[in-house]
């Protein structure tokens, strides 16, 4: 998207140029490195050849980028510390949110803790209180039908 970048065919050429250069410059670095020579035997001048190559096959000109090349990757640079710098805040952020949830779960644990707590002594207390009231009814059966007047005892009772 060249107009998003404002990117003509000048610059473009100018970029590849550079980026064959660089392919190239880096082809003869690795090539230099395989035919490598034993330490001390390597001539001072060689680098000097080198870098005069790459001008030769270039035109003359300085494989290193244009000042607008520069310009460019400063901009790039300061865009991608921006963004690692908020990214590492959103990060912060994320992390302390984190942190809050996790100590909303551990609340919500230990307060569930106590309520099965509190449910299971209510629970208790439900069955003392279902078998007292299962002796009751079974004594006063006990006592109807031991009394001759169980109806009328049962209404006086009642009232």
């Amino acid at each position: 998207n060249r107009s998003r970048f404002r990117l003509d065919d000048a610059v473009i050429a100018d970029r590849r140029r550079f980026v064959d250069a660089s392919k190239s410059h880096l082809a003869q670095i690795f090539g230099s490195i395989r035919n490598r020579t034993p330490a001390g035997k390597q001539h001072h001048g060689q680098n000097a050849t080198q870098l005069s190559q790459t001008r030769a096959q270039h035109g003359g000109h300085d494989p290193l980028p244009s000042s607008e090349h520069g310009v460019f990757m400063e901009n790039q640079a300061t865009q991608q510390e921006m963004l690692i710098r908020e990214q590492d805040l959103e990060l912060g952020e994320l992390g302390q949110t984190v942190k809050r949830i996790g100590n909303m779960g551990r609340d919500m644990h230990e307060e569930l803790r106590q309520h099965g707590h509190l449910i299971d002594e209510l629970d208790n207390e439900m069955d003392s209180t279902t078998n007292r009231l299962r002796s009751l009814q079974q004594r006063l059966q006990t006592l109807i039908e031991e009394t001759s007047k169980g109806h009328l005892c049962l209404i006086v009772g009642l009232t």
